[in-house]
């Protein structure tokens, strides 16, 4: 691991730790940190490798699921879609 990526991994770690309410931002999901062993996880909403930055402004806490999803693509209705 470098050290970059140790950095990123101890700034999303305080980000999650930081946050009242641990819940998937997925709209109408609704999954908690801990909920039959949900773990969210902290997601770029501009990822890194398009310009996005390591500020609180471009992180939310995603579910498995939801984080997944992103990754493939986005969902159905193509709002996570970035071109």
């Amino acid at each position: 691991m470098t050290k970059d990526e140790k950095t990123n991994e101890v700034s999303n770690k305080e980000y999650k730790e930081s946050r009242q309410v641990k819940i998937c931002r997925e709209p109408g999901c609704g999954k908690k940190e801990g909920h039959e062993d949900e773990h969210l996880t902290v997601d770029h909403v501009v990822p890194k490798a398009l310009g996005g930055s390591e500020d609180d402004s471009n992180r939310e806490l995603l579910c498995r699921e939801h984080h997944d999803e992103k990754e493939r693509g986005g969902s159905e209705d193509g709002s996570w879609k970035i071109i």
